[in-house]
Parts: structure tokens; sequence; C-alpha cells
């Protein structure tokens, strides 16, 4: 089987294994395609691997076990021992550091609820153990004293909360050296809050915020020269990467009409109660037809996600062509379901003419 060596793991920010400890593979779960293993320091379990043909995850334990290790002692007084296996272990909390390959590479910390490094903004493909050992071995042929010290130092971080307003500036790992910024523009979890009516069939606590044509090794970039750069268009985000911190705030000014940009939302009612509604949304914008026929079935646009949803091969040729013509041409899900794609034009028209407004209404053009 692929396991992680304690010099991997040295750069990679996991606890080594000690040549003290066992290891041993867990019984599996019905119909799991997966294999669990750990490694026990005496009769505490302080290591867990899962792995299958193509996913790989590490991460600390600290559960202890009795009766020659085939039971799992609970948490608490109130809790009962159960047999241990691989389902019953799935449910005690990691802890510490984790490493997660799936075609990605994640480094973060469990207890921190942030991420160190996501191979997903780069888009690299690893397809295989071999090109995850590939990837290993460049990510530690790259590495430097200062590396190492930043890695120790978000390993030690603690859970913390973080408050987010709207125009907010941020920053954001794009890689392990470049930088990209972006701005808060909406906080739709405020207007729930509020009861200020809109198209509420976002998960999460769903905000608004663009991505700036920026990508660079510069961590003090500042607000007045980000505000007058381009942008990716907006995109739905929950809040999460904000509320703890991993998407870093550094400053906020009051938004102008012209920084504003939002994602558009058209279709038929999902609420039983109002089935005969057609819904037109953007920003703070919300509008209703009763007892109408929705044109387009595709343009929900309620997709969102933890993070930024834009790669950065797509943000560098955008910062190259100056415009966003090379995020339209993706021709992926999220494009293809984004009244603001200049392809939609009809659309829109036929759109903002069912509701009696302007496109520069909806569309901020």
């Amino acid at each position: 089987m692929f396991e992680l060596t304690n010099e991997q793991r040295k750069y990679l920010g996991l606890t080594l294994v000690s040549s003290t400890w066992d290891l041993v593979k867990l019984i599996p779960s019905p119909h799991v395609k997966q294999d669990t293993f750990v490694y026990y320091d005496g009769n505490t379990i302080c290591k867990r691997i899962i792995i299958s043909e193509n996913t790989y995850l590490e991460h600390d334990l600290n559960e202890e076990t009795t009766n020659s290790r085939t039971e799992l002692l609970p948490k608490t007084g109130r809790g009962k021992i159960v047999k241990l296996t691989a389902s019953t272990l799935e449910k005690r909390t990691p802890k510490g550091m984790y490493f997660s390959y799936n075609g990605n590479v994640t480094i973060g910390k469990w207890e921190a609820n942030r991420t160190f490094y996501n191979s997903y903004i780069e888009d690299i493909k690893l397809n295989t153990f071999e090109d995850l050992s590939c990837w290993i071995k460049q990510w530690i042929s790259e590495t430097t004293i200062s590396d190492l010290y930043e890695l120790e130092e978000f390993a030690s971080l603690p859970k913390k909360h973080y408050k987010y307003n709207v125009g907010d500036y941020f920053r954001l790992k794009l890689n392990r050296r470049l930088y990209g910024y972006g701005r808060i523009l909406l906080n739709y979890d405020k207007m729930r809050k509020e009861k200020i009516k809109f198209w509420d069939i976002l998960m999460g606590k769903p905000l608004v915020v663009k991505v700036y044509h920026i990508a660079t090794t510069d961590k003090n970039i500042s607000c007045e020269d980000l505000r007058n750069l381009k942008a990716i268009p907006s995109q739905f985000i929950m809040d999460n990467t904000f509320f703890y911190g991993e998407y870093e705030i550094i400053g906020n000014m009051p938004l102008a009409d012209n920084e504003l940009d939002f994602p558009v939302m058209y279709g038929k009612s999902i609420d039983i109660r109002d089935s005969n509604k057609v819904l037109l949304q953007s920003g703070k914008k919300y509008f209703e037809l009763n007892r109408n026929k929705a044109f387009y079935s595709e343009f929900k646009n309620n997709g969102i996600g933890f993070g930024i949803n834009v790669k950065l091969p797509i943000l560098s040729k955008c910062i190259e062509l100056h415009n966003n013509q090379p995020y339209w041409e993706q021709n992926n899900y999220t494009t293809n379901k984004d009244l603001r794609n200049p392809k939609f034009y009809a659309e829109r028209e036929t759109i903002c003419k069912q509701f009696g407004v302007s496109e520069e209404d909806i569309f901020l053009r």
C-alpha cells in the first residue's frame, strides 16, 4: 500500500511515526472500498490512515482502546464502550494536521478549520499515486527553511472566529507562493436575519465575493490599489473561510456603484407554496411574477461552495488579456448557468422583457 514516509511527513506538517508504534488494519465496513489503518502507541490510537485505489487521508487521533485493542473507550463518562471497527472509529474527531489526496492535495488543520494548501486552485491533475509521489518530491525540493517555519506556525493555530463585513478586502493563497485578493460585496445571511426578502435557495451562510485580476507574491497590496483593478465575475461563497480566518481581511472601504457585480438567479420557484411564481434575483433586487411561465429552467444559478471557484490558470489568462473572456470560455457547469455570460444575450433580453426591467438595472452594465 502507499504510505507517506516520515521524511515526507516532515515537509507536510504531519506528526512523525515513532518506531515504537504498531500499524494495524481495522475491520472494514461492509461495501466500503477503502482500507483503514491505525497506529497504536500502547493501547492508544494516535494516527489513522484511510486509503483506497485513488484516495489517501492521514491525520492524528487520541483514542483509548481496551480488551486487547478490540474495543474503543468512550470519550466521556456517559458514553459506552463499543467494538473497534473502521466504522466506529469514523465517528471520532480527528486531531491536528491532516493530509488528503483525492485527485487534489489538501494540507490543513482540523481544529482550526483552515487549509494551509489546496492544489485545486492551481488546477493540478494528480490521477495516480505515482503522480502524487512526484508532486511530493517537487514540494520537498522547493521547500525553504522559511516554508517549514510557516508550516510549523500554521500547525499551532488555535480555533478562532473572525468578523467580516460587506466592503471588506481580503487576501487568499492561490498556491504556495502567490496571493490573490478579493472583496465581499453582499451578505445574504444578514439579509435573512433582517427579514429582507430575496430568493433564499442558497446553502450555508452565503456571501457574494469577487476576485481581482491579480496574482502576486506581495502580501501587502493596498485597498486603494485593489479597487481600481478589474475582477472575475462575482460568485456565491459560504462564509466559512472568512469566519475561521483562512481568507484574511486586510481592510474595508464603502462600495461604489461601479464596484458592484452580482450573480443573477432566474427561474420557477422551488417552494411548493409558491410553485406558480417566476423569480428574478440580482443582489438586493428581487422580483416575482405570479401565474407566469419560466422561459428557461437552467438559470437558477444557486451553486455555492466553501472556497472561490476560480482556478489560477484562468485567472492568469484574464490578467494577461485584461478581460474575462478566458473565464467565460471555460464552458463548464458554472459559466453555462450564468446569465451574465455574453453568449446569453438573447436570454437576458427575454427575461428582462418578461419582468419589465432594464438589462442595465439587473446586470449592472
